[in-house]
């Protein structure tokens, strides 16, 4: 499925994300510098954000772009959402919250 649009990254990333976002047919931007501010300055025309802890994704940043349709969080806790605005905006949230998964059992195998 090819979809349109500008997606935000608010985090570093693998290339392997990107690569996968620019084949199904998304154009990236990433944030050198993760503020508010900054996100503000350019998601006006975003249609997919994906954040860490580094940026809380809040009623003034989703009222900021009007084309949001998703957010995507790169880990598990969705505290840093507010998903009842995103839900009523229509904005789908997704979590990643098996993605440390092997980290974590290394570090406990290694303890």
């Amino acid at each position: 499925m090819k979809h349109e649009g500008n997606v935000l990254i608010a985090a570093p990333v693998h290339p392997v994300l990107v690569e996968g976002l620019e084949a199904a047919g998304y154009r990236v931007r990433m944030m050198d510098v993760v503020t508010p501010e900054a996100a503000l300055a350019v998601i006006a025309d975003c249609t997919g954000l994906i954040t860490s802890n580094r940026l809380r994704v809040g009623r003034e940043i989703m009222d900021a772009a009007p084309a949001l349709k998703w957010i995507g969080r790169m880990g598990s806790g969705m505290e840093i959402i507010d998903t009842d605005h995103a839900r009523q905006k229509g904005i789908h949230c997704f979590s990643s919250p098996e993605g440390n998964a092997n980290a974590v059992a290394e570090h406990a195998m290694g303890m």
